[in-house]
């Protein structure tokens, strides 16, 4: 094989690709990864301002625990001692205008404290907590396919209060409220995410992605970054040659596009079959929302009391619906909107920090330049009563918007989590049979995995690779 020849290209260094490519090159294939920016992780890194470590966007993982997709590939990949995992308990702490509910470590934790806030929605509290343990992605399939969490949650309880509080978080991980979002995914990242979720990486996120990157190129993996992919050009559906920005080209049997598919369907070219009508599909397809985040970093004699060191869920208001129809708006710093607030380095003593997240429409850039400082001033005053003396404890304070996250991932839109994961969109056969219908592209990330996160990008990731090592 020649020196540009490779028998997998990876397009995109995120978690999927990283994962991908360690199983690849473990087992002796010559694998190269190609990454636009200077670091590794794509959602999953970190960066350091003014002495201050934030995370971008993932902040912590779920399924973690022994026989969880994370845990298992970490072990197969002889990385369980190479990243620093704690897990906090509580992991989840969601606060309403009334109730203050948690997700602890121990699940008979977890539903006393949703039955001592909601006694009269007991048994069906025990009932839906034993449906979501025992569950498997096939039987939440056979349950829960083609309903809507909305119908999910009638199933077992009567308050639309509880309702509403357990459909939060899973708005927060998805970008839609429960009449629109799909139940069945709504089971996997409830279980992955909330069931077995709050594990931080000491260090941070970025220095997660950093020890797949080492791992991968021990394995003999070639990862090069700040390079862009200009074109591509697959011949008899067999091979494909990828034409760079600094003028050189590769060639592979396999590329694999960890990174939003409308963009790759946009650089090929010469194929074999209906690239133009593929991108049409696509672009037809709902995205996700994106997110507005705030990084805030703290004065060193700020305290943050033990039940707000983890993340914290604020919820003003019970209708959802209308929240969603405020966010698509624009108003994502209304009162009623909610917002998540975690810590962004969980470990660190002298340099304390957080963000504030919140779901939000793509926009113009026009609009976030005109808007993006009063809803930042705006988000402080609404979680000031969470957190005593937090404005006059802030020493810096920036903020990214979804033309951030469309800048530095090429997310179609700032997407955050993909596709929407609507009920017409889950599992609709025409998504997957049209990006499964060249033999030699192939795709990951969360544009496969349809919002399960971290955990679902990387075991799409390990089950690709397998693939592709059967063949």
């Amino acid at each position: 094989m020649k020196k540009n020849e490779y028998d997998v290209i990876i397009v995109g260094a995120g978690m999927g690709g990283l994962t991908c490519a360690c199983y690849l090159a473990k087992a002796g294939k010559k694998v190269l990864i190609l990454e636009k920016n200077n670091h590794v992780g794509g959602c999953c890194t970190s960066f350091i301002r003014d002495g201050y470590h934030f995370n971008t966007c993932v902040h912590s993982i779920g399924s973690c625990r022994k026989g969880g997709y994370v845990n298992n590939i970490l072990s197969e990949l002889s990385l369980l001692h190479d990243v620093n995992i704690k897990q906090y308990n509580p992991s989840d702490v969601i606060v309403s205008r009334d109730f203050c509910v948690s997700f602890y470590n121990n699940i008979d934790d977890t539903i006393q404290s949703f039955i001592e806030t909601f006694k009269h929605e007991a048994s069906a509290i025990i009932g839906f907590f034993t449906f979501l343990l025992k569950g498997t992605p096939k039987s939440f399939y056979l349950k829960l396919h083609g309903k809507t969490l909305k119908d999910f949650l009638d199933l077992f309880f009567k308050d639309d209060r509880l309702k509403s509080i357990i459909a939060f978080p899973i708005f927060g991980n998805s970008g839609l409220p429960p009449s629109k979002m799909s139940a069945y995914l709504s089971a996997i990242v409830f279980k992955e995410f909330l069931l077995d979720g709050g594990y931080y990486v000491k260090e941070s996120m970025g220095a997660f992605s950093v020890a797949f990157e080492n791992k991968a190129k021990d394995f003999g993996c070639k990862i090069v970054k700040n390079i862009i992919c200009n074109n591509i050009v697959i011949k008899r559906n067999q091979l494909a040659e990828i034409h760079l920005s600094n003028n050189s080209r590769f060639y592979a049997k396999y590329i694999i596009a960890n990174t939003n598919p409308i963009a790759i369907m946009k650089l090929l070219s010469c194929c074999d079959f209906d690239s133009y009508n593929i991108l049409n599909f696509l672009q037809s397809l709902q995205p996700s929302l994106s997110m507005f985040s705030l990084h805030l970093g703290l004065k060193d004699d700020f305290v943050i009391s033990n039940d707000r060191m983890r993340n914290v869920w604020y919820l003003p208001n019970y209708d959802l619906d209308r929240t969603y129809s405020l966010i698509n708006e624009g108003f994502i710093d209304h009162d009623n909107v909610f917002c998540s607030i975690y810590l962004s380095h969980v470990n660190q003593i002298n340099k304390k920090n957080f963000s504030i997240l919140v779901n939000a429409p793509f926009k113009t850039k026009k609009f976030w330049q005109d808007n993006s400082e009063k809803i930042s001033r705006n988000l402080i005053r609404k979680v000031e009563g969470l957190f005593i003396n937090l404005n006059e404890s802030i020493e810096i304070s920036f903020f990214s918007t979804p033309q951030s996250i469309r800048k530095y991932t090429s997310n179609y839109r700032g997407a955050a989590y993909g596709w929407a994961p609507t009920v017409d969109q889950v599992f609709n056969r025409r998504i997957w049979d049209k990006l499964s219908s060249m033999k030699v592209l192939s795709f990951l990330g969360h544009w496969t995995s349809q919002g399960a996160g971290i955990p679902s990008v990387m075991e799409l990731g390990k089950q690709k690779a397998l693939q592709l090592l059967r063949n």
